[in-house]
């Protein structure tokens, strides 16, 4: 769906990247990488420290070259100067390329300019294009810089440092925007405030864009479709919800909530590879079918609640959404609930919320 309210001119074609290959040395960082962003979308690229985000964010940006592989914005090259090179190519700057609008971790921002002409840097190096002021304007507002534009970068909080580096990716009114963790310095309560701020600004300009971050929360909110990478390579690529819902693997549900328990469990006699986030469980009254006996190890206080270490008493048989798997006994289980007194050694019973069993049949 393209987005409400786009400026006139700024409709974004899709991003399309095949076969992106990048190797430091011996080691593959990025091993065959397809992904397509629809044109005016939003994508969160999340993934573990070393998977290779910010690589393949600065091969798209054209800061560095790829081993092989391609990346058109439409048909026509992405990058600084007009082209994602290819190593070995030594391919001209290509005239008419898409210029891309870069937010990385840390704004660099010129410490004896002002707020105002540190926003407009890039602008004014290229004096051939006419400033949108009514744009810069309306950004700046956005943003909450307009009361700061005249302060020099040490009067700014690392909060209005990081507007100004949104702001002097967006002035030029990019079609392409990427965004390099640019929250990742910023408090959680300012990170929020900044994030609302960012979907608007997306809505209002309509570019097509791609967000990295290896906060989980933080990639659920950004992005109309969410990109897991792990070691190089894609592992999913779907709507936030449905990779919450039925994620492809336990490593990419392990990365998108960190207290999540890979299990071992049996189907038609069969060890295979499954997990239950520690959110997915409530008490239940009484030992009835599918609900899970378990005893009390240890209670840790918790945001939402307690955290609760576990182990079952005995063998259940549990449904979800194929058919039924056998959760053997002393599985070690993490449960976060309400703060309900229990002592160590307290047996009780649990059931699984609907959907928080997931059973990966295609990992021994």
């Amino acid at each position: 769906m393209q987005p409400s309210g786009i400026i006139e001119g700024m409709t974004s074609p899709a991003l399309t990247i095949t076969g992106l290959t990048k190797r430091f040395g011996a080691s593959a960082v990025l091993s065959g990488i397809d992904l397509t962003v629809p044109g005016g979308s939003l994508l969160s690229l999340v993934g573990e420290s070393g998977s290779g985000k910010s690589t393949l964010l600065r091969i798209i940006a054209g800061l560095e070259q790829a081993d092989a592989g391609s990346v058109l914005f439409g048909d026509r090259p992405v990058g600084v100067g007009g082209i994602a090179r290819v190593k070995g190519t030594n391919k001209p700057r290509q005239a008419g390329a898409v210029p891309v609008g870069f937010v990385f971790q840390k704004p660099v921002l010129y410490p004896h300019l002002s707020l105002e002409e540190n926003i407009l840097f890039a602008q004014r190096l290229r004096a051939q294009e006419q400033l949108d002021r009514d744009h810069y304007l309306s950004l700046v507002d956005t943003l909450g810089l307009g009361e700061h534009l005249d302060k020099k970068p040490a009067q700014l909080s690392g909060g209005q440092a990081q507007r100004a580096g949104i702001a002097r990716a967006l002035v030029r009114k990019p079609t392409l925007v990427l965004f390099d963790e640019p929250l990742s310095s910023v408090d959680e309560h300012l990170s929020e405030a900044i994030r609302t701020d960012l979907l608007t600004l997306h809505r209002q300009l309509g570019f097509t864009g791609i967000y990295v971050t290896h906060t989980p929360d933080e990639a659920l909110a950004m992005g109309q479709q969410l990109a897991v990478l792990e070691d190089g390579g894609l592992a999913q690529v779907a709507a936030p919800g449905q990779v919450l819902a039925a994620p492809a693997s336990a490593q990419v549900a392990r990365l998108l909530n960190p207290l999540y328990n890979e299990l071992r469990v049996e189907v038609a006699g069969q060890s295979v590879a499954a997990g239950i986030s520690a959110h997915g469980f409530e008490r239940a009254d009484a030992d009835t079918p599918g609900t899970l006996p378990v005893r009390v190890l240890g209670v840790l206080a918790h945001t939402a609640g307690n955290r609760y270490s576990l182990e079952t008493t005995r063998a259940v048989d549990l449904s979800y959404q194929e058919g039924t798997v056998r959760l053997p006994a002393g599985s070690p289980l993490t449960a976060v609930m309400p703060a309900v007194p229990h002592d160590e050694g307290q047996r009780l019973f649990l059931a699984l919320r609907e959907g928080a069993l997931h059973c990966f049949s295609g990992q021994s």
